[in-house]
């Protein structure tokens, strides 16, 4: 929902025309009231002038679409609001107002998008897809070598984890393996990351526009996992994330850095019990 409307002080209109838009705040988990001065009524602002300008903030704000972009980029009216302007590195067009205008909105929601979409990513990495990638792992890797122990010595190694609900998890991993419920859980947070990158990479080459971000660096080592154990099916219909997986791959820094990492016997060993479980995994999405 948006408006615009002449702001008052002091109880009178004083000229400045605000421009409003009610909506989802993820930093306070609830909905409030975003404010943008458009400018004060002048002969070179006319209220016609402010009614374009909010069809082109509601255009730039997605109003009408809702969901995680105008999430990301309420935050930063905040900013906007607190530091009155934000400075662009290049200059605009000389060219009509419209024209300006536009340019103005794009680069607002560019800068936006890379510096508030980024916090919301990473949040997301550290609480919901970190913690997942270990449930989908400790089954596959560690569980095994953790049945060798007894009983009694698996306890008291489970009780070295100072944290309570880690441990628990960590627990019922070892003893429920794949069908434990945190595995459900992980695999189905693994896909809704994906489903929402399929949609932030429609028409940019990196998750955050145009360049490559901490956000891509961060993300692309959680989908090793899925090449390790050859579950690569999880994004097969995301046409999107395949093309930014493999320019990944192809990169010879991502090689040195991650996959010389694995020797040949541990990708075989990984991609053959990972073709046994991706049935189950499979079952999960």
């Amino acid at each position: 929902m948006s408006s615009i409307y002449k702001r008052k002080r002091n109880g009178k209109k004083d000229g400045y025309v605000m421009y409003s838009i009610y909506a989802y705040d993820p930093l306070k988990n609830k909905k409030r009231y975003f404010n943008i001065t458009l400018g004060k009524i002048s002969p070179t602002l006319t209220w016609d002038d402010c009614l374009k300008q909010k069809k082109e903030l509601d255009r730039v704000f997605d109003i009408k679409k809702g969901g995680k972009q105008e999430m990301q980029l309420n935050k930063a009216v905040k900013t906007y609001l607190k530091h009155k302007m934000i400075h662009f590195k290049t200059k605009p067009p000389k060219s009509t107002s419209i024209k300006l205008q536009n340019y103005h909105l794009d680069k607002f929601k560019e800068v936006i998008v890379k510096r508030y979409g980024f916090g919301i990513m990473m949040k997301h990495i550290d609480n919901k897809l970190h913690p997942s990638c270990g449930a989908i792992q400790w089954p596959m890797i560690m569980r095994p070598a953790m049945l060798e122990h007894s009983a009694e010595e698996r306890a008291a190694l489970l009780e070295k984890i100072p944290e309570k609900p880690r441990r628990e998890r960590q627990r019922r991993l070892i003893e429920m393996g794949l069908d434990a419920p945190d595995v459900t859980d992980a695999v189905k947070t693994y896909r809704k990351t994906i489903l929402d990158m399929e949609k932030n990479l429609e028409g940019h080459e990196w998750l955050l526009g145009n360049a490559v971000t901490l956000a891509d660096i961060c993300l692309i080592p959680y989908f090793q996992t899925l090449f390790q154990f050859e579950w690569t099916g999880i994004y097969e219909d995301c046409p999107n994330v395949q093309r930014w997986t493999q320019k990944w791959f192809d990169r010879a820094s991502f090689v040195e850095a991650v996959r010389q990492d694995f020797s040949a016997k541990i990708m075989e060993d990984c991609k053959r019990d990972g073709r046994a479980a991706w049935p189950k995994i499979n079952a999960y999405l």
